[in-house]
């Protein structure tokens, strides 16, 4: 009896009483499981067929410069591998386009790769031919691009893709260029509406042409939104910096020829009754040829665009004919169509009457300040003004405004930093006062351009337009027997 207690304790075990705890914690597990499974088979289904609807990239699977002429799609339980052909413009002259091969390995959710949770993580690999790889190998050491693309698909609809690169240094022997690129980081967060922001942090770069000249990089960084579906062209914020940009040639020495530290710049984009506009101002410090230029400033913007015509006008420019669609065209002939839809996007933006301007470009050069602005844009103009050409109706529709200002002290600095005479500048201000280009206020001198409603006006005054001011009448037809005189 003790053996046969013994025993049935043991396959008792554990107790009875604990059975249902067991039973309900099994099940729970079960259940689990089962829901992980089948949540992998939904969102494996899901990736497939919005995959299989767009390019490598999320591109349109038919137009534009890249497209996709082949697409594989392998899937198992866990994942799914996807292979796509690329072709890079078209065929011309019976050569075939040049063509990229895309690998995908696909990680279906809801815990892809059990590293994140997501529909989908998807890494993606550029394969090159062998010839392309031997080309790889000899310019940096290697037949595997330094390069490393990660996608993770949301549950929404939205998706992350991380872009990044150890950094790697290239070389062509024959033309003498190098280029060192340190780590670069980027990353593109796609909302399900299409609307993205991208991050990037690249640390730097050297590039050498081989003829002496050296372009300097480092510490880029910045963020960027942008709205649906060009949100590389349709900003609505932007933040980016550069600690330091220099350019080396071998007439500048050991001084940069160009240099720009600390440049900060910041976008803003608005969209109203289909209406885009955006402003943007840059700061930072210049220096040219070794003398420093404080507080560079540059401020511009557009207004009053057409936000329907001007999404078509970046559509036509990222779709390029090439000729890919009427195949044997003749290149030039392509070109041509592309160019006149381009035309006549830029005319379906003509009824908003647009607007750009640098509202101001302006430099310090040893406290002395000089300043550059203007704005030109449209008023009332249709496609008809256009077709007729040059002529003064047009011109009454463009609206244009322009101005320089700086002081007598800024060109004096100028003169003596190109080791000439400042009497030499003095006399030259001094004509243009005389002949009404200039306008001078003690230290400041200036000039302001403005031409509305087909007058031209310089510094206030009326002045002829070559080829649309009828001339001047002769000094008999003027009351008074005597001509005005006519504009310097």
């Amino acid at each position: 009896m003790p053996a046969l207690a013994l025993a049935s304790n043991f396959f008792d075990f554990p107790p009875r009483k604990n059975m249902n705890t067991l039973t309900k914690v099994g099940a729970a597990v079960a259940v689990v499981v089962v829901g992980w499974a089948a949540a992998t088979v939904v969102s494996g289904q899901r990736v497939q067929a919005k995959l299989e609807s767009q390019g490598p990239l999320g591109e349109p699977l038919e137009g534009g410069l890249f497209k996709v002429v082949n697409s594989e799609y392998r899937k198992s339980f866990l994942g799914a591998k996807r292979t796509v052909s690329v072709d890079i413009g078209c065929a011309q002259d019976g050569k075939p386009a040049p063509r990229l091969i895309v690998q995908q390995d696909i990680q279906h959710g809801p815990l892809p790769g059990l590293r994140t949770v997501g529909a989908a993580r998807i890494t993606t690999t550029l394969v090159l031919d062998s010839e392309a790889r031997a080309r790889l190998k000899e310019a940096i050491g290697t037949e595997d691009l330094p390069l490393e693309i990660v996608t993770v698909a949301g549950f929404g609809g939205g998706s992350r893709t991380d872009v990044t690169s150890p950094g790697f240094s290239a070389k062509n022997a024959q033309a003498g260029m190098q280029i060192s690129l340190k780590p670069m980081a980027l990353s593109l967060d796609a909302a399900a509406d299409g609307n993205t922001t991208l991050t990037y942090d690249v640390q730097g770069y050297e590039l050498q042409d081989g003829r002496g000249t050296t372009m300097v990089l480092a510490g880029m960084k910045g963020t960027s939104q942008g709205m649906a579906p060009h949100w590389y062209a349709m900003g609505t914020k932007a933040d980016a910096q550069i600690e330091r940009f220099e350019m080396r040639v071998p007439q500048s020495g050991a001084k940069p020829a160009f240099l720009l530290t600390n440049l900060k710049a910041t976008s803003t984009g608005t969209l109203a009754d289909d209406l885009y506009g955006v402003q943007t101002t840059m700061t930072g410090s210049a220096e040219v040829m070794g003398q420093k230029l404080e507080d560079f400033t540059m401020k511009a913007s557009m207004k009053n665009l057409k936000a329907s015509a001007y999404a078509k006008l970046i559509s036509t420019v990222m779709q390029p004919k090439l000729g890919c669609d009427k195949p044997g065209e003749a290149p030039a002939a392509a070109v041509k169509r592309q160019m006149d839809e381009m035309q006549a996007d830029m005319v379906a933006l003509l009824p908003s009457n647009p607007e750009f301007s640098l509202d101001e470009l302006s430099v310090k050069l040893e406290g002395h300040k000089a300043l550059l602005s203007y704005a030109v844009g449209t008023q009332g103009m249709t496609a008809d003004d256009l077709k007729a050409g040059f002529n003064p109706a047009l011109m009454a529709k463009v609206k244009l405004n322009a101005m320089v200002e700086t002081t007598t002290g800024f060109l004096q600095t100028v003169a003596k930093l190109a080791n000439q005479p400042h009497q030499m500048v003095d006399g030259m201000v001094a004509q243009g006062v005389e002949r009404g280009f200039l306008k001078q206020e003690g230290e400041t001198i200036r000039a302001v351009f403005a031409l509305d409603k087909g007058e031209a006006l310089l510094n206030g005054k009326p002045i002829p337009l070559p080829g649309l001011t009828p001339p001047a009448p002769p000094a008999e037809a003027v009351e008074g027997g005597e001509a005005a005189p006519a504009p310097q």
